[in-house]
């Protein structure tokens, strides 16, 4: 999915949770979310890639922020799994890029 996707130039990842989440517009916003996209990308494309960190997108319900992830990630979006302790929880991530 990743490899055939096309840039069209313009700009637009440092002001993704600005533009469609309202977030603050400040360089700390804008580093966190380069930082959290390319850690998922460089993830999807080298699996086991080193990225120690985790992205919580927190707001009201309804402002849409499982609805970018699942527009973003395409078929490789999951928000059902209610749990990463267990033995089966490695299967269940299995063919998922990012998990809710």
């Amino acid at each position: 999915y990743i490899s055939g996707l096309e840039w069209d130039v313009v700009p637009r990842l440092d002001t993704l949770f600005v533009d469609y989440q309202g977030a603050a517009d400040t360089p700390y916003i804008r580093a966190v979310t380069r930082k959290a996209f390319c850690g998922a990308v460089a993830r999807a494309l080298c699996p086991g890639a080193k990225f120690d960190y985790m992205t919580i997108l927190a707001g009201p319900q309804g402002i849409g922020k499982s609805t970018l992830l699942a527009k973003l990630a395409r078929g490789w979006f999951t928000d059902s799994l209610k749990t990463f302790q267990g033995k089966d929880a490695p299967e269940l991530i299995q063919g998922v890029w990012i998990v809710e």
